[in-house]
């Protein structure tokens, strides 16, 4: 009965870090789609020079808070319609993908702690497990086929 609480534990670890892999490469995958729609969007625009200044200005490190306000305020006047609702959409796929991946993660560490105390190993091992599957998890999420 052991053996097969250990292999069930095995099991739970592995689908509960799939669940956080998933979502993260499927965000990515479509995260990059809703980029390149908006990027097209930026490039077709009429105020493409002045659309370039302005990004040159975000990116300025040493302005104040209120300057880069004005200057993302700016940036959004100049957009279409169309292009502001891409720009919404896009801020919303990413915030329903945020929330997936915390509460895959969230399950993920759940069945770390579980696969560590079944196989009666510290505290410190349950860290390093997590930490290097997080990472491993990570690493194949967000790697680029070339």
């Amino acid at each position: 009965m052991e053996n097969a609480k250990n292999i069930i534990n095995v099991v739970s670890y592995v689908g509960a870090w799939l669940l956080f892999v998933g979502p993260v490469i499927q965000a990515r995958m479509e995260l990059a789609e809703e980029a390149r729609r908006l990027k097209e969007g930026f490039d077709a625009s009429e105020n493409k020079k002045k659309r370039d200044e302005l990004i040159k200005s975000m990116h300025d490190r040493g302005k104040k808070r209120e300057q880069r306000r004005h200057t993302r305020a700016e940036m959004l006047s100049i957009l279409s319609p169309e292009q502001l609702e891409v720009l919404r959409r896009f801020g919303r796929k990413a915030l329903a993908w945020e929330f997936v991946g915390i509460g895959a993660a969230c399950l993920a560490v759940k069945e770390t702690f579980e696969l560590c105390e079944g196989f009666e190993m510290g505290l410190v091992w349950f860290f390093v497990i997590v930490v290097l599957t997080f990472a491993a998890c990570l690493y194949f999420g967000f790697k680029r086929k070339r």
